[in-house]
C-alpha cells in the first residue's frame, strides 16, 4: 500500500472517528448535537461564541463539522525561553501576573510564539531548534505555545479546537498588553499545519498583530474555505506562508496530494520547488527509521514535504544572508522556464526570516513567489536566468540533447558543470530560456564555458552545434552577462570558453 493512500485512509478512519465523539460544551444553542451537518453554536465565557454555520458551513470542504472543546479542556501552555533562559523554559499563565513578574519576558522586546500542529506538542525538536536558531538571531522573547491536549484525534475535532486556541493566544496577548505594556505591534506569529490557522485565528481578534508566518498551512478542511476559516492576510499587518506539501488530500481527484494547501494565504506566499513536492523526500522509510529513530523516521517518512518547511524556515534564521531570494511568477513552470527571471514592479522577497522586508505597492497581497531549493540544510541555491540563441546560418541543423555551462567569476570562481536544459530540440533560430541553479556562489561573470552533448540513438557522424550567443541574468545580483558567440560550431562532447561582452 503506498504511503499516500496510507495517509488518505488515515484521515478518513479520523473522519469516521468523529461522529460519536461526545462534546464537552454548553448545549448549543441552534441544534442538537446528534445532527453535525445542522449549524451548531457553543460559548465560552472571555472568548464569546462559536458556530457551525456561516462561512464555516461547508458540506464540500467541510463535509463533518465538530464544535470546538472547553478552554479548560483544552488547557494550552506558554513556555517563555529568552537569551537569560535559553534552555529551561518559563511557564507563562493567562491572569497569573507572578508567573510573568517571576520571568525574564520583557514587554520592550519583540516576542515570537511558535505553534504546533496536528498531533504534535509544544517540545518538538523543531520547536526548539527554531527557538534556539531565533534566540541566536534575535534578544527576542521567544514562547512554545503547546496545545497538544486539544490536537489529537480525530483530525476533525482538532481542526475545530484550532478556533478556541487561536482565541486563547489573542486573550493573552491582550492581557500582556494590558498588565505589563507589551504591544501587538511586536508579536510575531509563527505556525505550522494546523498552527498555521491557529495564528490566524488569532490574528483576527488583534487588529496590529506584527506578522504571522504560516509554514504549510494545512489544507485538510481549509483549502478552499472563506477566508474567515483559514489564514489570510487580513489577519496580521503582514502575512507570509511558505508551501511545501500543497493539493489537499481531499481536494485531489487523484487522491493524491498533501497535507498543505496550495491555495494563497498571506501578502506573500512562497512555493519552494513548486510547492507540492520537496527535493530528497523520497527516502526508504527504513533508513528514514534507522537514521532519524522510531517515533522521527516515521513520521518523516509519512510526511517529510509537510515537516521539510520546518528545517527550512529555521535555516533561513541561521543563515540569515542566504539566498532565500524569491521570484513573482504565475505559475512553477514559467518559473522554471526562465520566464520570470525579474523581480518587476512587485519586487521579490526573501523567502522566511527576511520576508517582511519585502515592499511590494500598497494593497499588495496573494502574491506567489517561487525558488528551488536543495535537499539539505541550508537549503538556499543560486538561481541564473539563461537565454540561449541557435544560430540560424545555413548550415545550422536541427539539434537534441543537453546543454551544459561552467561559469567563472572576475575574481576566478568558477561553478561545478550546470545543466542548462536536458533532451531538449533546439532548432536553428530559437531562442531558449531556461533557469539554472547552482549552489556555488558565483556572481558578477567574466567567462562561461559551453558544452553540448546530442542525445540521437541512430547518429553517427559527429553532431554540431551552432550558437550565436548565450545571456545570463544572475538572481542574487540581478546583474546581466552578455557573451557572444557568433554562430560558434560546438561539437557534442566537446567545449568552448566565452568571455563576456558589452555586445553582439
Amino acid at each position: 500500500m503506498t504511503t499516500t493512500w496510507c495517509l488518505i485512509l488515515a484521515l478518513v478512519a479520523s473522519l469516521a472517528a468523529a461522529l460519536p465523539q461526545p462534546q464537552e460544551v454548553k448545549e448549543p444553542k441552534t441544534a442538537s448535537n446528534e445532527a453535525m451537518l445542522i449549524p451548531m453554536e457553543v460559548c465560552y465565557d472571555g472568548l464569546g461564541c462559536f458556530s457551525t454555520g456561516g462561512n464555516f458551513y461547508d458540506l464540500v470542504q467541510r463535509p463533518l463539522q465538530l464544535l470546538p472543546q472547553s478552554p479548560e479542556r483544552i488547557g494550552p501552555t506558554y513556555a517563555l525561553y529568552t537569551r537569560r533562559s535559553i534552555i529551561s523554559g518559563q511557564s507563562l499563565v493567562y491572569g497569573d501576573k507572578s508567573s510573568v513578574e517571576k520571568s525574564n519576558f520583557d514587554a520592550s522586546r519583540p516576542t515570537k510564539i511558535i505553534i504546533h500542529g496536528f498531533l504534535e506538542n509544544g517540545s518538538e525538536d523543531w520547536v526548539n531548534d527554531m527557538k534556539k536558531a531565533l534566540l541566536l538571531h534575535g534578544d527576542y522573547n521567544v514562547i512554545q505555545l503547546d496545545w497538544s491536549r486539544g490536537n489529537q484525534l480525530p483530525y476533525t475535532q482538532a481542526t475545530a479546537n484550532t478556533r478556541v486556541i487561536g482565541a486563547m493566544i489573542a486573550q493573552m496577548i491582550v492581557w500582556l498588553e494590558a498588565e505589563f505594556g507589551a504591544s501587538r505591534t511586536s508579536f510575531h506569529l509563527l505556525g505550522h499545519s494546523l498552527g498555521a490557522h491557529v495564528s490566524g485565528y488569532a490574528g483576527e481578534r488583534l487588529p496590529g498583530l506584527a506578522r504571522i508566518t504560516g509554514m504549510d498551512p494545512a489544507g485538510p478542511y481549509f483549502e478552499g474555505t472563506h477566508p474567515e476559516v483559514r489564514l489570510d492576510p487580513t489577519d496580521a499587518n503582514f502575512v507570509d506562508a511558505i508551501h511545501t506539501d500543497g493539493d489537499s488530500l481531499l481536494s485531489s481527484a487523484k487522491l493524491e496530494g498533501g497535507f498543505g494547501m496550495m491555495e494563497p494565504a498571506g501578502h506573500v506566499d512562497f512555493y519552494p520547488n513548486g510547492g507540492k513536492k520537496q527535493p530528497d523526500c523520497k527516502q526508504n522509510p527504513i533508513i528514514s527509521i534507522i537514521i532519524n529513530g522510531i517515533v522521527e523516521g516515521s513520521k518523516w517518512a509519512v510526511a517529510c514535504d509537510h515537516l521539510r518547511v520546518l528545517p527550512l524556515m529555521t535555516s533561513t534564521v541561521m543563515h540569515y544572508q542566504g539566498d532565500y531570494k524569491a521570484y513573482p511568477c504565475d505559475s512553477y513552470e514559467n518559473f522554471k522556464a526562465g520566464r520570470c527571471a525579474t523581480c518587476g514592479s512587485t519586487g521579490c522577497a526573501f523567502m522566511g526570516m527576511r520576508a517582511d522586508e519585502w515592499r511590494p505597492p500598497t494593497g499588495t497581497s496573494g502574491v506567489r513567489m517561487f525558488l528551488d531549493t536543495t535537499g539539505s540544510e541550508p537549503f538556499d541555491i543560486h538561481h541564473y536566468a539563461v537565454s540561449v540563441s541557435i544560430s540560424d546560418v545555413s548550415d545550422a541543423k536541427k539539434q537534441y540533447g543537453d546543454l551544459y555551462l561552467i561559469l567563472e567569476s572576475e575574481t576566478g570562481e568558477r561553478s561545478s558543470e550546470l545543466t542548462v536544459f536536458s533532451k531538449e530540440y533546439m532548432y536553428p533560430g530559437d531562442r531558449r530560456t531556461a533557469l539554472m541553479t547552482s549552489p556555488d556562489s558565483v556572481f558578477n561573470l567574466a567567462r562561461i564555458t559551453v558544452s553540448w552533448k546530442h542525445r540521437w540513438v541512430l547518429a553517427i557522424l559527429t553532431q554540431r552545434l551552432r550558437i550565436n550567443r548565450i545571456e545570463i541574468f544572475e538572481g542574487l545580483t540581478e546583474k546581466r552577462s552578455l557573451f557572444c558567440a557568433r554562430d560558434v560550431s560546438i561539437d557534442s562532447g566537446k567545449s568552448i570558453t566565452l568571455g563576456r561582452s558589452n555586445a553582439c
